[in-house]
Protein backbone atom coordinates (compact mmCIF):
# COMPACT_ATOMS: atom_id res chain seq x y z
CA UNK A 1 0.00 0.00 0.00
CA UNK A 2 2.21 2.78 -1.35
CA UNK A 3 1.61 6.11 -3.06
CA UNK A 4 4.60 6.20 -5.37
CA UNK A 5 6.21 8.54 -7.92
CA UNK A 6 9.39 8.46 -9.99
CA UNK A 7 10.06 12.20 -10.03
CA UNK A 8 9.94 15.06 -7.52
CA UNK A 9 6.75 17.05 -6.99
CA UNK A 10 6.37 20.32 -8.86
CA UNK A 11 3.11 21.48 -7.23
CA UNK A 12 1.96 21.32 -3.61
CA UNK A 13 -0.84 18.87 -4.47
CA UNK A 14 1.77 16.42 -5.88
CA UNK A 15 3.79 16.33 -2.64
CA UNK A 16 3.46 13.45 -0.15
CA UNK A 17 1.66 14.23 3.13
CA UNK A 18 2.66 13.25 6.66
CA UNK A 19 1.01 14.50 9.84
CA UNK A 20 0.07 13.75 13.45
CA UNK A 21 -3.23 15.63 13.79
CA UNK A 22 -1.60 18.91 14.84
CA UNK A 23 1.51 19.17 12.66
CA UNK A 24 1.48 18.51 8.93
CA UNK A 25 4.14 18.36 6.22
CA UNK A 26 4.11 18.00 2.44
CA UNK A 27 7.27 16.35 1.05
CA UNK A 28 8.25 17.51 -2.45
CA UNK A 29 11.23 15.16 -2.83
CA UNK A 30 13.69 17.35 -4.73
CA UNK A 31 17.17 15.92 -5.30
CA UNK A 32 19.48 18.90 -4.78
CA UNK A 33 16.84 21.10 -3.14
CA UNK A 34 14.21 19.53 -0.92
CA UNK A 35 11.17 21.51 0.19
CA UNK A 36 8.97 20.29 3.02
CA UNK A 37 5.92 22.55 3.48
CA UNK A 38 4.82 22.79 7.13
CA UNK A 39 1.46 23.46 8.81
CA UNK A 40 0.31 23.78 12.43
CA UNK A 41 -3.39 23.47 13.09
CA UNK A 42 -3.87 26.54 15.31
CA UNK A 43 -2.15 29.09 13.03
CA UNK A 44 -4.84 31.38 11.61
CA UNK A 45 -5.26 35.03 10.72
CA UNK A 46 -7.46 37.19 12.90
CA UNK A 47 -7.84 37.32 16.67
CA UNK A 48 -10.41 36.28 19.33
CA UNK A 49 -13.83 37.87 18.97
CA UNK A 50 -17.55 37.24 19.32
CA UNK A 51 -18.55 35.19 16.24
CA UNK A 52 -22.10 34.43 17.41
CA UNK A 53 -25.02 35.30 15.13
CA UNK A 54 -27.83 36.63 17.38
CA UNK A 55 -30.42 35.97 14.66
CA UNK A 56 -29.63 32.27 14.30
CA UNK A 57 -31.84 31.12 17.17
CA UNK A 58 -34.92 32.83 15.74
CA UNK A 59 -34.37 31.32 12.28
CA UNK A 60 -33.90 27.74 13.49
CA UNK A 61 -37.61 26.84 14.14
CA UNK A 62 -38.55 28.21 10.72
CA UNK A 63 -35.84 26.10 9.05
CA UNK A 64 -37.09 22.98 10.84
CA UNK A 65 -40.66 23.74 9.79
CA UNK A 66 -39.68 24.13 6.12
CA UNK A 67 -37.75 20.84 6.21
CA UNK A 68 -40.76 19.08 7.71
CA UNK A 69 -42.81 20.46 4.81
CA UNK A 70 -40.11 19.19 2.38
CA UNK A 71 -39.46 22.74 1.18
CA UNK A 72 -35.74 22.12 1.02
CA UNK A 73 -34.71 25.01 -1.23
CA UNK A 74 -36.49 27.53 1.00
CA UNK A 75 -34.94 25.93 4.08
CA UNK A 76 -31.51 26.15 2.48
CA UNK A 77 -31.95 29.85 1.74
CA UNK A 78 -33.15 30.53 5.28
CA UNK A 79 -30.15 28.63 6.71
CA UNK A 80 -27.94 31.42 5.44
CA UNK A 81 -29.50 33.68 8.07
CA UNK A 82 -28.05 31.31 10.70
CA UNK A 83 -24.50 31.53 9.43
CA UNK A 84 -21.90 33.51 11.34
CA UNK A 85 -19.44 35.99 9.82
CA UNK A 86 -16.34 35.10 7.81
CA UNK A 87 -13.95 33.54 10.31
CA UNK A 88 -10.51 34.25 8.81
CA UNK A 89 -7.95 32.07 7.02
CA UNK A 90 -5.94 29.00 7.91
CA UNK A 91 -2.31 29.90 7.20
CA UNK A 92 0.85 28.01 6.21
CA UNK A 93 3.48 27.87 8.95
CA UNK A 94 6.42 27.83 6.55
CA UNK A 95 8.90 25.59 4.74
CA UNK A 96 11.87 23.45 5.69
CA UNK A 97 14.48 23.77 2.94
CA UNK A 98 17.29 21.23 2.62
CA UNK A 99 20.06 22.00 0.08
CA UNK A 100 22.32 19.03 -0.66
CA UNK A 101 25.97 19.62 -1.54
CA UNK A 102 25.99 16.88 -4.20
CA UNK A 103 24.13 19.08 -6.70
CA UNK A 104 21.47 18.11 -9.24
CA UNK A 105 23.56 15.43 -10.91
CA UNK A 106 21.31 12.47 -11.52
CA UNK A 107 17.82 11.03 -11.21
CA UNK A 108 19.03 7.49 -11.63
CA UNK A 109 17.03 5.12 -9.44
CA UNK A 110 14.82 7.93 -8.16
CA UNK A 111 11.81 6.87 -6.11
CA UNK A 112 9.43 8.90 -3.93
CA UNK A 113 6.78 7.05 -1.95
CA UNK A 114 4.47 7.16 1.05
CA UNK A 115 3.97 3.89 2.93
CA UNK A 116 0.33 3.98 4.04
CA UNK A 117 0.87 1.30 6.69
CA UNK A 118 3.67 3.15 8.52
CA UNK A 119 3.05 6.79 7.57
CA UNK A 120 6.69 7.16 6.46
CA UNK A 121 7.49 9.12 3.31
CA UNK A 122 10.72 8.11 1.58
CA UNK A 123 12.84 9.78 -1.10
CA UNK A 124 15.63 7.66 -2.61
CA UNK A 125 18.08 8.26 -5.50
CA UNK A 126 21.69 7.73 -6.59
CA UNK A 127 24.37 10.33 -7.28
CA UNK A 128 27.71 9.12 -8.63
CA UNK A 129 26.93 5.58 -7.56
CA UNK A 130 26.21 6.62 -3.98
CA UNK A 131 22.64 5.95 -2.77
CA UNK A 132 20.93 8.70 -0.76
CA UNK A 133 17.74 8.25 1.26
CA UNK A 134 15.42 10.56 3.18
CA UNK A 135 12.73 9.26 5.51
CA UNK A 136 10.10 11.68 6.83
CA UNK A 137 7.36 11.06 9.39
CA UNK A 138 5.32 12.90 12.03
CA UNK A 139 5.32 11.62 15.60
CA UNK A 140 2.27 12.20 17.79
CA UNK A 141 3.83 11.29 21.19
CA UNK A 142 6.78 13.66 20.64
CA UNK A 143 4.86 16.30 18.61
CA UNK A 144 7.57 16.69 15.98
CA UNK A 145 8.25 16.19 12.29
CA UNK A 146 11.33 14.03 11.75
CA UNK A 147 13.59 13.85 8.69
CA UNK A 148 16.33 11.21 8.57
CA UNK A 149 18.95 11.58 5.83
CA UNK A 150 21.34 8.75 4.96
CA UNK A 151 24.26 8.43 2.55
CA UNK A 152 25.17 4.92 1.37
CA UNK A 153 28.89 5.73 1.64
CA UNK A 154 30.55 6.92 4.83
CA UNK A 155 31.17 10.67 5.01
CA UNK A 156 29.23 11.58 1.84
CA UNK A 157 26.31 13.41 3.48
CA UNK A 158 26.66 17.21 3.42
CA UNK A 159 23.77 19.68 3.37
CA UNK A 160 22.29 22.94 4.71
CA UNK A 161 18.82 23.11 6.28
CA UNK A 162 16.79 26.15 7.28
CA UNK A 163 13.23 27.33 7.95
CA UNK A 164 11.38 30.21 6.32
CA UNK A 165 7.77 31.36 6.02
CA UNK A 166 5.48 33.32 3.66
CA UNK A 167 4.30 35.19 6.79
CA UNK A 168 6.31 37.95 8.42
CA UNK A 169 9.15 36.34 10.32
CA UNK A 170 12.70 36.57 11.62
CA UNK A 171 15.17 33.69 11.94
CA UNK A 172 18.37 33.16 13.88
CA UNK A 173 20.77 30.63 15.35
CA UNK A 174 20.03 29.75 18.99
CA UNK A 175 22.80 27.52 20.27
CA UNK A 176 22.52 24.23 18.35
CA UNK A 177 19.07 25.14 16.99
CA UNK A 178 17.93 27.24 14.04
CA UNK A 179 14.78 29.12 15.00
CA UNK A 180 12.00 31.04 13.30
CA UNK A 181 9.60 33.49 14.95
CA UNK A 182 6.82 35.36 13.22
CA UNK A 183 3.41 36.99 13.25
CA UNK A 184 0.18 36.25 11.38
CA UNK A 185 -1.98 38.97 9.82
CA UNK A 186 -4.76 40.56 11.82
CA UNK A 187 -7.08 40.11 8.84
CA UNK A 188 -7.12 38.19 5.53
CA UNK A 189 -9.97 38.76 3.09
CA UNK A 190 -11.48 35.60 1.54
CA UNK A 191 -10.36 34.96 -2.03
CA UNK A 192 -13.88 35.56 -3.38
CA UNK A 193 -13.68 39.24 -2.37
CA UNK A 194 -11.66 41.65 -4.50
CA UNK A 195 -10.36 43.92 -1.73
CA UNK A 196 -7.86 46.73 -2.11
CA UNK A 197 -5.92 45.61 0.98
CA UNK A 198 -6.63 41.86 1.31
CA UNK A 199 -3.90 41.03 3.86
CA UNK A 200 -3.53 43.37 6.83
CA UNK A 201 -0.80 43.10 9.46
CA UNK A 202 -0.95 45.04 12.70
CA UNK A 203 1.79 47.19 14.17
CA UNK A 204 4.57 44.98 15.53
CA UNK A 205 4.06 46.27 19.09
CA UNK A 206 0.26 46.35 19.23
CA UNK A 207 -0.86 43.70 16.74
CA UNK A 208 -3.70 41.43 17.86
CA UNK A 209 -2.69 38.72 15.36
CA UNK A 210 -1.22 35.38 16.39
CA UNK A 211 2.51 34.89 16.87
CA UNK A 212 4.35 31.63 16.13
CA UNK A 213 7.71 30.00 16.76
CA UNK A 214 9.49 26.95 15.37
CA UNK A 215 12.81 25.21 15.99
CA UNK A 216 15.06 23.03 13.87
CA UNK A 217 17.61 20.75 15.49
CA UNK A 218 19.81 17.89 14.25
CA UNK A 219 21.70 14.81 15.36
CA UNK A 220 24.44 13.46 13.07
CA UNK A 221 26.65 10.39 12.79
CA UNK A 222 30.12 11.32 11.59
CA UNK A 223 31.21 14.65 10.18
CA UNK A 224 30.66 18.06 11.72
CA UNK A 225 27.78 20.46 12.29
CA UNK A 226 27.47 24.18 12.79
CA UNK A 227 24.52 26.56 13.06
CA UNK A 228 24.53 30.18 11.88
CA UNK A 229 22.19 32.77 10.43
CA UNK A 230 22.08 30.85 7.12
CA UNK A 231 20.83 27.64 8.70
CA UNK A 232 22.04 24.36 10.05
CA UNK A 233 25.11 22.97 8.22
CA UNK A 234 26.08 19.27 8.30
CA UNK A 235 29.37 18.40 6.57
CA UNK A 236 30.89 14.97 5.89
CA UNK A 237 28.35 12.92 7.86
CA UNK A 238 26.85 9.52 7.03
CA UNK A 239 23.48 9.88 8.77
CA UNK A 240 21.67 12.93 10.10
CA UNK A 241 18.26 13.33 11.76
CA UNK A 242 16.37 16.64 11.75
Amino acid sequence: MHIQFHSPAVYWVEALPVGNGRLGAMVFGGIEKERIALNEDTLWSGYPGDWNNPGAKAALPKVRELIAQEKYEEADRLCKEMMGPYTQSYLPFGDLHIVMDHGQLSRRGYNRKLDLSTGIATVAYNVGGVPFTREIFATHPDQAIVVRLTAGKEGFLSFRAKLDSPLRYTSKADGDHFTISGAAPEHVEPNYRDAEDPVRYGDSNTSKGMIFHGRLAAMHEGGTMRVDADGLHVIGATVATL
